[in-house]
């Protein structure tokens, strides 16, 4: 774990930036996680990440979920991606939300860059996604 507190956690360069709050209970936090920003640690990792953040600004979700390396974390994003995030404040909210993830009954929507030629000026892509065969990344199947 990071030594992070209240007072250095915006000027911390390692981070890929720092979350913005969007919406906030005494249950759940909406976040935006900045792209750069990697939610957990893992291997090699050695910057600050979404986790040391959330321990160091609220301490007592480091006794929420199933492990402590990802406090209040039911889901995540690639170092990588920006985008919302909900993380749960307390172990009831932590179980309501995972439950929810589990059952597909929280709606996730995707948005991408795509570079090159485009046949269509709209459309939608709608094919599973799943780990790839060289297990490190998600790929679609088509």
């Amino acid at each position: 774990m990071k030594n992070l507190t209240k007072k250095n956690l915006p000027n911390i360069p390692a981070m890929g930036g720092v979350p913005e709050i969007i919406a906030e209970t005494e249950d759940y936090l909406v976040i935006n996680k900045p792209a750069g920003l990697a939610v957990h640690g893992g291997g090699n990792l050695k910057e600050a990440t979404l986790a040391d953040w959330l321990i160091a600004r609220y301490p007592k979700i480091k006794a929420v979920g199933d492990d402590p390396a990802r406090p209040g974390i039911v889901h995540r994003l690639d170092k990588e991606v920006s985008g919302l995030m909900v993380i749960a404040k307390n172990q009831k909210s932590f179980l309501g939300l995972k439950k929810q993830f589990q059952d597909r009954t929280i709606i996730k929507e995707y948005v991408a860059l795509a570079h090159g030629q485009i046949s269509k000026e709209d459309g939608e892509i709608n094919f599973p996604i799943k780990r790839s065969s060289e297990g490190y990344k998600m790929a679609a199947l088509l």
